[in-house]
């Protein structure tokens, strides 16, 4: 989300309630980040002063060495979203506020920013999503806000709850319509302190949060033991609360106690409101544990009880395509962006086409090819490109700016842009995920023929000269993902167990590990010259071999036509599909895969003997 104050701004000047009643006197921007309130200073007369709050200045669902009723208003915009226990932070921020001041908060709604999806694809450090009130939610972390309030009835008024979508466009392809300039995809909150507090929260259930806000604490810390103890005695005391559930919950997916955590789920089946929810969750513990068939019951479970489940549907398609399953598989994992849109037919829902008629549609016609997931996505789904040029059509990409320069040597792409500059003109809007159902792919259809990416030439040059004085076999080192990856503690390899590699004689390694802060000999770092992907590709355009988990760079290296050793955690993506060696999607990729949650040694082993070989090899045949 970008710019949110600005925007929100933007529209309270509309409202005088802003100017005259609501930002008035002393208050504090929690939260405020790099668009913070106090821009608007000129626009707000009356607001006396206000006091950032942000990361730096401590836990913003504590507010730790803020004294209470401090300030004639809180003001908070997208925060609490990030943090643990938003309870535990409404109640502190409260707090902190006088009698009769104000409390005047914005928070992302689930419809119009997560748009049917979770883990959040947009912002990865999102905890929970946000609505204002339904029956039954998507998300298995969704918080009405109108029960979220209800806690603190006898401590605030409610004077406005707004869904902010004026600017939102329904009936698109999801993407995150929050880039643009106006959109906001939100939902604000406008709360006003009682004079008198006439009640308070019973003893227990003030007891299970402060406990629950400890758990998140702890976990987030990585002490996911100390936090098991707290959680569990959260639950104890609050044997109903979903919230506890979820954290126990949380905390036994971090432990990777799976079988624990679908016990509990089971147990506590009574206390959630939508029981789909619980069948998603096992679900997921079931896919974590490396038991597909298992996950998919359970997807198909929810799916019995709630049709409607965009998630249900996305990973019920995640396990049928890891079974190779394509043709069901993609017709479930179209959820991802019509979930919303049911009645939509297979043609629209895909973006393109789904038959050979409408093919006949694609010569001169714009399609905008969106980046809808993570690079590595982008990097797999930009081979359909050729295709569609193939085929007539003209083809532009729309990616985040450090892909930017990489697409423009991309097969069939005619035009680059990025969400800020998005391209002029009348553009069919393909998110690409959609083009592995428009073009029906199957296991036997994919377009794998590799390079179908290339360095640019003037770079690739630089970085040839300068290895050459490095002789033997020339390999990169990739150990580990995005760390705001839900899963990248399971994807991602110990550097210790990495560097066992770096004692074989003749490989002369490249670390292609970004912000990484590990030396070792025999590792050449130069990442700090890599500002973007296409310098990247120069690099690994000249190297011999690229050794990495599950990470863009693999995808990176398949998609350049460079040998590259993939090293898969053992609950694999459903792209690698089942106990397989080889890529269907890379022919030049070997997967070396996990037996056991955990067992990256092993992995390392087998990865450290095919080295040596493949070393001893390169040497003769010099």
């Amino acid at each position: 989300m970008a710019n949110e104050t600005s925007k929100q701004m933007a529209r309270r000047s509309t409202d005088r309630r802003f100017v005259t009643r609501w930002f008035v006197g002393h208050g504090i921007d929690i939260g405020c980040g790099p668009d913070p309130l106090s821009k608007f200073a000129d626009f707000l007369p009356l607001m006396k002063s206000l006091r950032p709050w942000d990361m730096p200045d401590g836990d913003a669902m504590v507010m730790a060495g803020v004294s209470d009723e401090s300030y004639d208003f809180v003001h908070s915009s997208h925060c609490l979203e990030h943090l643990v226990n938003p309870i535990e932070a409404m109640k502190n921020w409260i707090r902190i506020c006088r009698k009769g001041g104000h409390l005047v908060l914005t928070i992302p709604d689930e419809d119009l920013y997560e748009q049917g999806v979770w883990p959040s694809t947009f912002n990865s450090d999102h905890k929970w999503t946000f609505t204002i009130y339904k029956s039954a939610s998507w998300s298995p972390r969704s918080i009405n806000v109108l029960e979220l309030l209800a806690a603190f009835r006898d401590t605030v008024e409610i004077l406005k709850i707004e869904k902010l979508d004026a600017s939102f466009h329904y009936g698109q392809p999801r993407y995150d319509q929050s880039l643009h300039t106006m959109s906001e995809s939100g939902i604000e909150i406008v709360l006003r302190k009682r004079d008198e507090a006439t009640a308070k929260p019973a003893a227990s259930e003030q007891e299970a949060a402060e406990l629950i806000a400890q758990a998140g604490q702890l976990l987030q810390q990585g002490r996911a033991e100390d936090a098991k103890t707290i959680a569990s005695r959260a639950v104890e005391i609050a044997p109903q609360d979903t919230r506890a559930i979820l954290a126990l919950c949380d905390v036994y997916d971090a432990l990777e106690l799976f079988d624990e955590e679908i016990q509990l789920l089971e147990e506590k089946r009574s206390c959630f409101p939508a029981p789909d929810a619980v069948w998603l969750r096992q679900g997921f513990c079931h896919e974590h544990a490396g038991r597909t068939d298992a996950a998919l019951h359970c997807f198909e479970q929810a799916l019995a009880l709630n049709p409607a489940s965009a998630l249900a549907h996305i990973y019920a398609g995640r396990q049928l395509m890891r079974k190779g399953e394509f043709s069901r598989g993609l017709r479930e994992m179209i959820w991802m962006w019509h979930g919303k849109n049911p009645e939509l037919g297979l043609t629209q829902q895909a973006g393109i086409f789904a038959d050979e008629s409408a093919r006949s549609t694609l010569p001169g016609k714009p399609l905008l090819l969106v980046a809808d997931s993570g690079l590595g996505d982008s990097i797999q789904f930009v081979r359909y490109a050729r295709q569609l040029k193939a085929a007539g059509a003209n083809v532009a990409v729309q990616v985040p700016p450090t892909l930017a320069r990489l697409f423009q040597h991309a097969d069939g792409v005619d035009l680059v842009s990025t969400p800020d500059s998005p391209p002029s003109g009348a553009w069919t809007t393909v998110p690409m995920h959609n083009l592995m159902c428009a073009f029906d792919t199957t296991l036997e259809t994919i377009p794998a023929q590799t390079p179908y990416l290339r360095a640019d030439e003037r770079e690739a040059a630089q970085w040839r000269e300068r290895l050459q004085d490095f002789r033997g076999l020339r390999v990169g080192l990739c150990w580990g993902g995005n760390p705001g990856f839900p899963r990248d503690r399971a994807r991602s390899v110990p550097f210790a167990l990495m560097a066992r590699l770096l004692d074989q004689p003749g490989v002369t390694f490249f670390s292609l590990q970004k912000d990484a802060d590990h030396q070792a000999p025999n590792l050449i770092d130069w990442t700090s010259e890599l500002h973007d992907m296409a310098a990247t590709a120069a690099l690994v355009q000249n190297l011999d071999l690229v050794i990495s988990v599950d990470s863009a760079v693999a995808h990176l290296a398949g998609a350049l036509g460079r040998e590259v050793w993939l090293l898969n955690r053992f609950d694999t993506c459903w792209r690698w599909l089942e106990e397989r060696t080889d890529s269907p999607w890379y022919p030049n990729m070997t997967l070396f895969r996990q037996h056991a949650p955990k067992a990256w040694p092993e992995v390392m082993d087998r990865v450290s003997a095919a080295l040596a070989d493949l070393a001893t090899s390169f040497e003769r045949g010099r």
